[in-house]
């Protein structure tokens, strides 16, 4: 690999792992998702815990992109923005004791985090 695609695109090392972080990320929101609907069921299954890695690996991921040397700014946005809503989303879980309306706004930001990691996995570079 040449000097010129390692400046263009950051580490490629960072980038890949942060990718795997990004998988992760999508696989968790479906994982939670049925997570979800089991906790409406047959009670507590684990659903704030598994939350709570997703909401590492999300930071972590965006950490690693940033930490890259990237100069993809919307990929940068993107891992920010994904960090963002994984924090959003457990803060909206923490004020479920506030109503069912919680569930109204939460259902469908789950439902475009994974839209928006998957968007995510096609701006990484074909190296990394």
């Amino acid at each position: 690999m040449s000097d010129e695609t390692t400046t263009a695109s950051g580490n490629a090392n960072l980038l890949k792992f942060a990718r795997f972080g990004v998988m992760g990320t999508v696989l968790l929101v479906f994982v939670l998702a049925a997570m979800g609907l089991a906790q409406v069921t047959s009670g507590d299954v684990g659903h704030g815990h598994t939350a709570m890695l997703g909401l590492a690996v999300s930071v972590l991921s965006a950490v690693l992109i940033f930490a890259s040397g990237t100069d993809d700014s919307a990929l940068k946005g993107m891992g920010g923005g994904l960090a963002f809503a994984w924090l959003l989303q457990y803060g909206l879980a923490e004020m479920g004791v506030l109503g069912t309306w919680v569930a109204w706004v939460h259902a469908p930001l789950a439902i475009a985090m994974a839209m928006h990691g998957m968007a995510m996995l096609r701006r990484f570079p074909s190296e990394a």
